[in-house]
């Protein structure tokens, strides 16, 4: 007789990052193995089954699934990216929770340009009336930018072509 499934719905943060679907399942399984050890992971058979437009659905044997949910939430960097998985649901058909994607479609990002802050050149992602991300580009890495209300109305917003109000 075959094990009963559940698949559990995720939601990849930044949504930008295009992430493949066996990077995904690697670094999963090694938050899963470190968590619970590899008698646990081997009992709960975690796979990636679907990995796309910023969402991800993974696969386990019933009774594994809060584990699952635990070792992706503890899951950071997929391919030396950094990245964040916030679960979203939990079913045990793919289709219902392909279904709940439309629900929580992320909009994506509608602009992503330049612009140019104290002097430094930063990636800017703006989404539909939500918020716009700015990434600092350093010499060895990246570094995300948290900006005041009061910052925001520093900035020139005509000459960075991000619209007044964000």
């Amino acid at each position: 007789m075959r094990d009963k499934r559940r698949y559990v719905l995720a939601r990849i943060e930044p949504p930008w990052e295009e992430i493949d679907a066996k990077e995904l399942y690697l670094a999963i399984h090694e938050a899963f193995t470190s968590l619970f050890g590899d008698t646990r992971a081997s009992e709960a058979m975690v796979a990636v089954v679907d990995c796309r437009d910023g969402h991800a659905i993974a696969r386990c044997t019933r009774g594994c699934e809060v584990l699952l949910q635990i070792a992706m939430l503890t899951v950071h960097t997929v391919d030396g990216r950094r990245v964040a998985l916030r679960t979203r649901a939990t079913s045990g058909t793919m289709l219902a929770l392909k279904r709940r994607i439309i629900e929580y479609h992320y909009p994506g990002t509608l602009q992503a340009r330049t612009v140019e802050i104290d002097g430094d050149f930063c990636d800017a992602h703006q989404y539909q009336g939500q918020k716009v991300d700015v990434i600092a580009k350093g010499f060895k890495k990246q570094e995300l930018l948290f900006l005041t209300e009061n910052e925001l109305g520093d900035v020139n917003h005509a000459a960075t072509g991000i619209p007044d109000g964000i």
